[in-house]
């Protein structure tokens, strides 16, 4: 299973371009707008607790410019909106496009008027950014609390499995590396962990296991076998199932 939701963010001084904007990606039903943004200290604020996959960022802004926004944005490095920039500005301020370009690296980097570019290149634009999100949220590092009482920081990308704990209120998270830490966690916490970080998964036993999908090297009878030499047992309905996804 991949993100099920992707938030975005219109960074604009112009609430008529911010509408427009709006409009168009009301046809995405995956994507929720978190706000329509005119000011920079609002969208600096947004931004920190939000943090959207998608922003869109014309220069000007109320109180400040994009380069500061993005500045900031780049020094969080765990954050990597895709980010599709507009400006009004053109051959008189040239070091607009250099530093878009060169220092931010922003994904999409249109002249104003936008509309025509929109209409033509939302749909990929959008792909892209579904793709970048699924891609960075994985490699997000995440801490986690031990039942021992030790916070570690993990990469949900190398979860490999999770197994339910002698303790009925415990859990035990296998990562590559061979590493296991037993957390206190229910199965409903387990899997809403596993969408908002983008992981295929599968549930082999209710109560018992859930895999990533992307971890199984070898499928037998009644046996998954997965990265670190673990195995997970699973039934003749379950395997049909599996066999279905993959």
């Amino acid at each position: 299973m991949k993100i099920s939701d992707y938030n975005y963010m219109v960074i604009e001084d112009d609430p008529n371009v911010c509408e427009g904007i709006r409009r168009r990606m009301n046809r995405y039903t995956e994507w929720n707008c978190i706000g329509l943004f005119t000011t920079f200290t609002e969208s600096v604020e947004a931004i920190q607790k939000h943090h959207p996959q998608l922003l869109f960022l014309d220069w000007a802004i109320k109180g400040g410019n994009s380069f500061q926004i993005l500045q900031r944005i780049k020094s969080e490095s765990d954050y990597h909106p895709y980010v599709i920039f507009f400006t009004g500005y053109r051959s008189d301020r040239r070091e607009i496009h250099e530093e878009m370009v060169n220092t931010y690296k922003v994904h999409r980097y249109f002249a104003k008027p936008i509309w025509e570019k929109l209409d033509t290149c939302l749909s990929h634009c959008l792909a892209e950014a579904k793709e970048h999100a699924d891609r960075n949220t994985v490699n997000t590092p995440l801490w986690i609390e031990t039942v021992e009482k030790e916070r570690v920081k993990v990469f949900p990308g190398d979860l490999v499995c999770i197994h339910q704990s002698e303790n009925p209120r415990h859990k035990i998270l296998c990562f590559s590396g061979s590493l296991m830490y037993e957390v206190k966690a229910n199965w409903e916490y387990c899997e809403k962990l596993l969408k908002k970080f983008g992981i295929n998964y599968f549930v082999v036993n209710k109560r018992e296991s859930i895999i990533n999908l992307d971890c199984i090297e070898k499928i037998e009878s009644n046996l998954l076998r997965l990265k670190q030499n673990i195995q997970v047992k699973i039934s003749k309905e379950k395997l049909k199932e599996l066999e279905v996804l993959l």
